[in-house]
């Protein structure tokens, strides 16, 4: 109870450029994960499928670009455990998210943009509606002409 464990996860691909973690709760959603004196995600070199000990010297501060292995620190109760209990279970899920333009304070949805728009912005939103639209029309036709059909 109330200990850190040192989660050590490598990776299939090079860490992307601008990476950062993100963890997930039913209640608050997606966050960014929170760092702080024991709370902490860093990365090293590695190779594919292959990290150093948490206690190697070789890992870093931060997440790096083209590293291979994450190290994911989470304290018991704290801020990323998401039971919020300190009863000597950590539950945490997460994902590793890099693009250019990344956006931290990002709660929900998506933006792939460095500029996101304003929704009056988007005129596929008219194209969809318009499609959506149109899909129910052709329903409500051919269900009127099955109805007719059978009289």
């Amino acid at each position: 109870q109330n200990d850190t464990v040192d989660v050590i996860v490598p990776l299939a691909t090079a860490l992307p450029k601008n990476a950062g973690v993100r963890k997930y709760s039913t209640a608050g959603g997606w966050k960014a994960f929170s760092t702080d004196a024991t709370d902490r995600v860093v990365s090293t070199t590695g190779s594919a499928g292959s990290c150093p000990a948490s206690t190697a010297t070789a890992w870093g501060n931060s997440l790096d670009e083209g590293d291979h292995c994450i190290r994911i620190s989470i304290t018991d109760g704290g801020e990323n455990d998401t039971d919020g209990l300190a009863n000597g279970v950590i539950n945490f899920t997460g994902t590793i998210a890099g693009y250019e333009g990344i956006n931290d304070d990002l709660v929900e949805g998506c933006s792939l943009s460095s500029q996101p728009k304003n929704l009056n912005e988007h005129g596929e939103w008219f194209i969809l509606t318009a499609f959506i639209a149109w899909l129910g029309l052709t329903g409500y036709r051919k269900k009127q002409m099955a109805e007719s059909f059978q009289d």
